[in-house]
């Protein structure tokens, strides 16, 4: 049961990503629309994108805390020590980090994809701006050291 707990819970890590990304992508392709004249809804109106996913996170946040419960009552004896606090800030920081990245490649993407599109840069049907993808290196590399922090401070 504790394997599909932490199951629930990448698949909510994974949702939230996804929700950010698309209204992200969504709010900053309105706001342009609205800067070159075009008829477009007040870009916050992007938000109404996120309630089926913040259904799913919840969803899957639900069962997770189910799963959880039950494997704890079928075994109560594997509990593990909490970790530190030193290296639960840590985790939190890559958290946010991972959804700052994804928030910004989607307004990047939408940024670059509208400015080609305006300007009539794209040439060939699909080409797409992959150059917003370039943000992964730095978030990446932040992630990953907060990550690596988390690890030695929870070993000691």
């Amino acid at each position: 049961m504790k394997k599909a707990s932490n199951c629930m819970l990448v698949l909510a890590l994974v949702f939230s990503h996804a929700m950010l990304a698309v209204v992200m992508f969504f709010y900053v392709k309105i706001y342009l629309k609205g800067i070159w004249g075009v008829y477009a809804p007040g870009a916050p109106d992007a938000w109404w994108l996120s309630p089926p996913f913040l259904v799913a996170i919840a969803v899957c946040l639900a069962l997770a805390c189910i799963f959880r419960c039950i494997a704890q009552k079928a075994h109560p004896e594997a509990t593990k020590p909490r970790p530190n606090a030193a290296s639960s800030l840590f985790v939190a920081l890559a958290f946010v980090l991972s959804h700052s990245m994804v928030a910004t490649i989607g307004a990047t993407y939408a940024l670059l994809l509208g400015y080609m599109e305006h300007q009539g840069f794209l040439a060939r049907p699909g080409t797409e701006p992959i150059l917003a993808f370039l943000w992964i290196i730095p978030f990446g590399v932040g992630i990953a050291l907060c990550l690596g922090m988390a690890h030695l401070l929870r070993k000691r």
